[in-house]
């Protein structure tokens, strides 16, 4: 059996992902990507129930429940796709240089164990770091701090990682591996304050769109 798109991945294990799930829908965002793919593979940083818990009740309450809340969702969602390289914790596949998005990924070298992925939010990166001992993989991190509890989730269309801390945007004159320590809980002031600057110049309807 072929796996399936990533967003259908996703939803076989509502337990886990049931608030992600719940932030496509408030958002809109599986409208905007689906059905209109031009995208070859992707990677997707797949917040668990538990990694939005430690955002604290109140965060959560502005995100889900307000109309500002909703963009600052939105900036996080965007954050956590990078579309055109599919990341596993030992491969990567950078999508071929088409502008029509078709044709088979091809394997990239990998040069080191540090990369920067671009993410639907543009001009934001992710810094991801994966660790070995004697060439055995012991580990993903995000950001240096977001900690990758599951790698390597096959999807038909991306690479599933399941991370324990929403992934958040370094702040506006930093890079993503100058990344602050996330300690967990945010109050919805100090939220919104890491997110707004990205919501009127970079939330709109005419960003990237693909299947999820």
């Amino acid at each position: 059996m072929p796996p399936p798109f990533a967003g259908r991945l996703l939803s076989l294990f509502p337990d886990v992902f049931s608030t992600l799930l719940l932030a496509y829908e408030k958002t809109g965002f599986v409208d905007k990507v689906v059905h209109r793919s031009k995208t070859v593979g992707g990677t997707v940083f797949a917040p668990s129930n538990s990694a939005f818990r430690r955002l604290g009740p109140r965060a959560n309450a502005f995100l889900f429940n307000t109309p500002r809340g909703l963009k600052c969702l939105e900036v996080l969602l965007r954050y956590q796709i990078a579309p055109n390289v599919t990341l596993y914790s030992d491969a990567e596949y950078e999508a071929p240089e088409a502008a029509d998005g078709e044709g088979e990924g091809t394997e990239k070298p990998r040069s080191g164990e540090h990369f920067e992925l671009k993410t639907l939010l543009e001009g934001k990166s992710v810094s991801v770091d994966v660790r070995k001992w004697h060439g055995i993989i012991t580990g993903m991190t995000v950001n240096k701090w977001v900690h990758v509890r599951v790698q390597d989730g096959v999807a038909k269309n991306a690479v599933v990682h399941i991370v324990d801390r929403v992934p958040i945007p370094p702040h506006k004159h930093k890079k993503a591996e100058e990344a602050d320590e996330e300690t967990g809980e945010m109050s919805p002031e100090e939220l919104e304050e890491r997110l707004a600057p990205y919501i009127d110049d970079e939330v709109d309807e005419s960003g990237w769109t693909g299947e999820l």
